[in-house]
């Protein structure tokens, strides 16, 4: 079942490779998707979160890896296999090396063949996510020829790098009420703590890389393909939401039914959560660090 509504369009955007995982409206005529809020406050001036055509500022690096392949692992293993594995992952899957390294979960297999056996049967990566039988069937069949080397340029680890404000403008405004203020910090949390502002079901900051500072606006959603987040609750209801000028996205209008699923899509590309989650409040995990098993930030694909 898919619905949106006014609040049900601000959520995610950038470039890249999981979720690894928030305000909508109609497109305005400079091309972009204007925040909508509960008083329709202006955006204060230097807080404009847009980045143009997106651009993390990520170098990119050999990875030994096909391009077809590359994608795919990209698209549905890099948030926990990363450089750095998060979420409870215990090897890195990046390029070819690290692929036919030795598993640490399973003595005896290179961390390629367990790969794409956890794919084939369904356990990785984690439900409610599945990989497409086309996608599987692209590592299978290099699996097969005997992984032979490749020369795609990957994006590197967005949550190997520094602490960064990759936008260059912060929120200024304080404890304003404002849909565009605190990019980074737990909304929910601050709202229920301090008894101020609407009550929000999903609240949740996107940037473009996962090493962002507090305050520092993120990813705006721009132009004709705009970066999308997907909440699916579980009665299949799929709430779909647009990031703001600060990058922020939320939902204060529709209830969800826990635990949910996420994933940030953009460009045909997507990042996808491991895991349904039981909490709304995204930036409450997605903290500069990462916290309960995530990397760092909520980045885009």
């Amino acid at each position: 079942m898919l619905r949106t509504t006014r609040h049900a369009r601000h959520l995610l955007s950038t470039a890249g490779a999981l979720l690894v995982l928030s305000s909508l409206a109609a497109c305005g005529d400079d091309g972009y998707l204007p925040p909508v809020s509960r008083n329709d406050a202006a955006i204060p001036p230097g807080v404009d979160g847009g980045l143009g055509a997106i651009d993390t500022g990520m170098s990119t690096g050999p990875s030994g890896l096909p391009c077809d392949v590359a994608m795919v692992l990209s698209t549905y293993c890099s948030s926990c296999h990363g450089s750095t594995p998060a979420g409870g992952a215990y090897n890195s899957m990046m390029t070819r090396d690290q692929l036919l390294a030795n598993s640490t979960s399973r003595p005896g297999m290179t961390v390629l063949d367990v790969a794409v056996a956890r794919m084939m049967d369904g356990s990785m990566p984690p439900a409610p996510a599945t990989v497409p039988a086309a996608d599987i069937a692209t590592i299978s069949t290099w699996q097969s020829a005997g992984a032979p080397a490749g020369s795609c340029e990957m994006p590197t680890d967005p949550f190997a790098g520094p602490d960064t404000c990759t936008s260059g403008t912060m929120w200024t405004g304080g404890n304003r009420e404002s849909e565009l203020m605190h990019p980074g910090l737990a909304c929910i949390d601050c709202h229920t703590s301090m008894r101020e502002g609407p009550y929000l079901y999903v609240a949740g900051t996107v940037y473009a890389s996962g090493r962002e500072v507090p305050d520092c606006n993120g990813i705006r959603s721009t132009g004709a393909d705009p970066v999308t987040v997907e909440i699916t609750d579980a009665t299949g209801y799929v709430l779909t939401l647009y990031p703001n000028a600060a990058g922020n996205f939320l939902d204060e209008d529709i209830p969800l039914t826990f635990p949910v699923s996420a994933r940030v899509l953009y460009q045909g590309r997507e990042r996808r959560m491991a895991a349904p989650i039981t909490n709304g409040d995204c930036n409450s995990c997605h903290t500069l660090r990462g916290a309960m098993g995530a990397p760092g930030r909520i980045v885009v694909p």
